[in-house]
């Protein structure tokens, strides 16, 4: 699956995010390097994405932008905590 040419396609564009535990599970069902590497790889990104998200959150916080509306970093931190906490609902990031 990992090296499907039309997989790889749609799972990198698609704001898709595994929780922790499905990462985990994943990470010790795979055999192959190769596969593990693409997801190591495809969740470092998504989670690198997600991180610039929540620090645009925390900096919106600041006085300065009282008048900034929030994007789609206003549910970033809801976000993070499904992530780690493996709750129903983490199964996208906004765009």
């Amino acid at each position: 699956m990992y090296n499907d040419d039309e997989f790889r396609s749609l799972y990198e564009q698609m704001p898709i995010l595994l929780c922790r535990a499905h990462f985990l599970l994943t990470m010790q069902i795979t055999d192959i390097p190769e596969a593990i590497n693409y997801f190591v790889v495809q969740q470092r990104d998504k989670l690198r994405k997600l991180h610039q998200q929540l620090e645009l959150f925390l900096d919106k916080h600041d006085v300065i932008y009282k008048n900034v509306p929030y994007g789609e970093e206003g549910t970033s931190w809801r976000t993070v905590v499904e992530h780690f906490s493996g709750e129903k609902g983490v199964v996208q990031l906004k765009r």
